[in-house]
């Protein structure tokens, strides 16, 4: 008896869960509804297919593989895909072009270690998007220039409309002249310069644009470049601290931003301008949080800075392998007082959940200086006013008598950082038996100091008592605390 020959389809490979994607959809449906979106940014179409083709290939070897960690990365640079074909305003998409084409870069190097992982690294399409990439970017050059010089359309009142407010606007200007200054060798640097011009010459010329003026600044980030988590780790007297990351030339690295509460008013924008470009152009130091930029257009306002793996001061020695650190850790956290004392700011908001610890155990001071700034009260949140109000249990008795007019001492932040020791000792906030903050406010400007704590041996108390002496004159300055400190911290067993 002859059989019948039965061409049998083989079963497609199920796919997988994509977290991160709205609904967490099936991996092969989130492949099926991506190329869809291909048309929204025509100048990038072969870019993005020959992303789209290697996604398409690892996938089932993704899906049969055994390993977790493939998945995970395969979701990972799926998302970010994902999100680069939102659909943008066309100003936009030539702000952010050089920025698209090195995410996409960074993406297929991405997909080459998933390729490795799942044994496909000797594949074709391990290396064939880098001889297509040159056609590529060529072509989205092309595509942009006839998009913006040869359209009818494409005028300037188009351009600026498109965006729907002229603060996003600015936002745009702002990227192209950050892209005009970090990349000179750019295909597109002339359309670019010529559209910031154009752009900006029909704005002033728009009666109904008020008082249009844009400065631009080497640190400015765009809000789309960082992305939060989704809990702060800490507040501050002026916003809330969360890690994060910032999409820096194509490649996400991990961030700690600082956002202005959001209630904070738009008079107080140039002061944070101020702030941002003062903190911006300090010199380096290892024990100052370094600033990579900011925005001051976003709403909120944010500052990028880089990481503190290590959370803040007090939670990091809280856990007993840390413990021994304390001493050398609080030379750091002097010698960071002593280098701003000679850039002549007063750090004015000193207190544990300022202290940021980052690589290799090092303290970063933080969220320093908004002292000087006097005007800035006028602009704070009812959130800002009430942070402010809870450092007065880390404020000398000069400080808490000032009326607004006289000039923050740099011994006040010795006084301050004697009460960070006290936190950090034990775990609680400076006067921790005292409920109310009024009622610490009347013991220190009556003269009143803080009691020894029982964690606090005597040779430690004899170090912090004289650092938190409420008569100003009789406090060390900062060069003398350092002396007081160094010996302890010398002693210090070793790590």
């Amino acid at each position: 008896m002859e059989t019948e020959d039965v061409n049998m389809e083989p079963e497609p490979v199920l796919g997988f869960p994509v977290d991160g994607l709205r609904g967490t959809p099936d991996s092969r449906r989130a492949l099926t509804q991506v190329e869809d979106r291909f048309r929204r940014m025509p100048e990038n179409g072969g870019l993005y297919r020959g992303l789209f083709a290697r996604f398409v290939f690892a996938h089932d070897h993704v899906a049969l593989g055994p390993e977790p960690k493939p998945k995970r990365q395969y979701c990972y640079s799926l998302v970010r895909f994902v999100k680069l074909l939102r659909r943008k305003p066309l100003l936009e998409r030539l702000a952010r072009s050089e920025k698209v084409i090195s995410t996409i870069k960074d993406l297929h190097f991405h997909l080459d270690s998933i390729f490795e992982s799942v044994g496909l690294g000797t594949a074709p399409a391990m290396t064939q998007w880098k001889t297509e990439w040159a056609a590529g970017c060529a072509d989205q050059c092309q595509q942009l220039t006839d998009l913006i010089q040869g359209t009818p359309g494409a005028t300037s009142r188009m351009l600026v409309n498109e965006m729907r407010s002229h603060k996003k606007v600015k936002e745009m200007l702002m990227e192209l002249f950050v892209e005009l200054q970090g990349n000179p060798a750019s295909q597109l640097r002339l359309l670019k310069q010529a559209t910031l011009t154009r752009i900006e010459a029909y704005l002033q010329s728009q009666p109904d644009v008020p008082e249009f003026t844009l400065h631009f600044f080497d640190w400015y980030i765009s809000e789309k470049d960082v992305t939060l988590a989704a809990e702060s780790f800490g507040t501050g007297t002026y916003g809330q601290v969360s890690r994060g990351t910032w999409c820096h030339d194509g490649v996400e690295q991990d961030v700690v931003v600082k956002t202005l509460y959001s209630e904070t008013s738009d008079a107080a924008e140039g002061l944070f301008l101020y702030r941002l470009d003062f903190w911006f152009n300090l010199p380096s130091h290892s024990n100052i949080l370094k600033l990579y930029g900011g925005c001051h257009l976003s709403t909120p306002p944010f500052f990028v800075c880089e990481e503190a793996f290590g959370g803040n001061i007090v939670d990091f020695l809280a856990k007993e392998e840390n413990k021994s650190k304390f001493w050398p850790m609080f030379l750091h956290v002097a010698e960071g007082l002593q280098f701003l004392r000679d850039q002549k700011i007063v750090h004015g908001g000193l207190k544990g959940s300022n202290i940021l610890v980052g690589k290799d155990d090092i303290p970063k001071l933080a969220d320093f200086g908004f002292s000087q700034i006097r005007s800035l009260s006028a602009g704070l949140s009812q959130k800002s006013a009430e942070a402010q109000n809870n450092t007065v249990r880390w404020k000398p008795r000069e400080a808490l008598q000032q009326t607004g007019n006289e000039n923050p001492q740099f011994k006040s932040d010795v006084y301050s950082l004697g009460m960070c020791m006290i936190e950090a000792l034990t775990v609680e906030a400076p006067f921790a038996e005292m409920l109310d903050d009024q009622e610490v406010m009347d013991h220190v400007t009556e003269g009143g100091a803080h009691p020894k704590p029982d964690q606090v041996s005597n040779e430690e108390w004899s170090v912090i008592r004289q650092l938190c002496e409420v008569e100003v004159q009789r406090r060390p300055d900062i060069d003398q605390v350092l002396a007081l400190i160094g010996p302890l911290a010398e002693l210090a067993p070793s790590a």
